[in-house]
Order: structure tokens, then sequence, then C-alpha cells
């Protein structure tokens, strides 16, 4: 058994690979309590697994604080992935490797291994990613945006007159303030999202498959006029195939 671990800006998701698949555990947010805490709460009565395998962006303190975690209770030392130019039927667009977030380029591993191709990923978490990947596995490049939540602290930091409300999610016309900046976030990333994929499919006369993750995902899949692929665990998927 393998425990695959996704540290994300906000969220912290698991799973454990097994010879009959990959079953996720419960996700938590890293600044809702103590990590150790944390970490023992999902983890402690967990069987002793033969390796640990993250993918983190959150940064050096937490990678170290679960690094020490995992030593004292399994005896274990974590393996952080990191993206390569080439690896896994994937070789990415970017000259220099260590330039492109790690969880990007583990998602497009899980697109190379498991989803049809080509395809767009998109990423709906604290940034807004966009990567697409070739049927030949060749990563065509990306485009990065803030994150919905992003969006709307931005508009609310660099303003004098708005108020910190919250719209009710719905997106429409609004005739209130906080529906409106709930509008324009989500329909600005939807609209990036139709308009990569119409000039891709131009260009290329093929149809691209859209998969979209994050935390936000459904909020921009809901505005979308074409079909997309939830996939809520892709960093992990993509972590299952390095094993």
């Amino acid at each position: 058994m393998c425990l695959l671990i996704d540290i994300g800006n906000t969220r912290l998701k698991w799973a454990v690979k097994r010879p009959n698949g990959i079953h996720s555990g419960r996700a938590f947010f890293l600044k809702s309590q103590p990590l150790h805490r944390s970490f023992g709460l999902a983890w402690k009565n967990l069987e002793r697994p033969t390796r640990v395998i993250a993918a983190n962006v959150a940064g050096a303190a937490i990678a170290e604080q679960l690094s020490q975690w995992i030593r004292l209770q399994w005896a274990l030392d974590v393996e952080f992935v990191c993206s390569r130019r080439q690896d896994h039927g994937v070789r990415i667009a970017y000259p220099d490797p260590s330039k492109l977030g790690v969880d990007r380029w583990v998602c497009l591993l899980a697109l190379r291994h498991f989803y049809l191709l080509p395809a767009c990923v998109v990423d709906c978490g604290t940034a807004i990613t966009l990567d697409v990947l070739e049927e030949t596995g060749n990563h065509r490049g990306g485009v990065i945006m803030p994150g919905l939540e992003l969006m709307k602290a931005s508009l609310l930091q660099g303003t004098s007159e708005i108020a910190d409300s919250c719209g009710a999610g719905r997106v429409r016309l609004a005739d209130n303030t906080g529906e409106a900046i709930e509008s324009g976030g989500i329909l600005a990333a939807a609209g990036l999202v139709e308009m990569v994929l119409r000039d891709l499919e131009r260009e290329a006369d093929a149809s691209f498959s859209l998969i979209i993750t994050g935390g936000d995902a459904r909020r921009v899949v809901a505005q979308l006029a074409r079909r997309a692929i939830l996939a809520p665990d892709l960093v992990l998927q993509g972590l299952a195939v390095m094993i």
C-alpha cells in the first residue's frame, strides 16, 4: 500500500493506492488546526505504507512538518516529486522544468494515462491553471490566472467603496455588488476556458477533451457550453502513475 499526498495552497488531499485501485481519504484544510493534529486524525490508524509520495506547492515549512510526522509514525522518508522535462510519456513545453508547478506536472501525467488525448486540463484552485497536452504526450503550454477567491480579494483590496459582500452563487446580471463580483469571476474563468479551446480546436481541426479539477471546478463547469469531465482527485491519479 502506498500513501499518495496532494498538498495544495489551502487543502491537503490524500489517497491510498492498493492493488485494487486508489481509495481517497478525507481532505483537510492546512490552517484549520496544527498540522500534526490533522496528520494524526487522518493517518494515525492507517496501516504502515510501503511508500509515501507527495506533490507539494505549499512551501518548505509544510513539507518539513509532513516529513517529521511520517518519520516518527512509520520511519519512512516522504518522496516529494518534482517536475521533469520528460517522463512517463509526457514532455513539457517549459525549457526549465523547475518553473512548472509540480501540481500541473502531475496533472499532465494523469491526462496522459487516464484520459482521451488531445486534452485540456483546468485546475480551479487558489490559482486557475490551464494546460494542453497533445496526443503524442507533448505539453503545448499553459495559462495561469487568479482563482475565484483571489479575483474577489484583489477587487476588494483595490477599490474603496465596494463592500466585502458575498453573492448567492448564482451567475447573472446582478442587481447588487456582491453577486456582480461573484458573477464576474466565474464568467471570466469560464470565458478563458471556452476561448482557449475554441482557438485550439480551430487550429488543430480536432476535438479536445476537457478535464477540470480543483475546489471551484463545479462552479466553472456550470457555466460552460461544452462537456467537461470533473476529476477532483486528478493530482492523486497522477501520483499513482509514478509508482
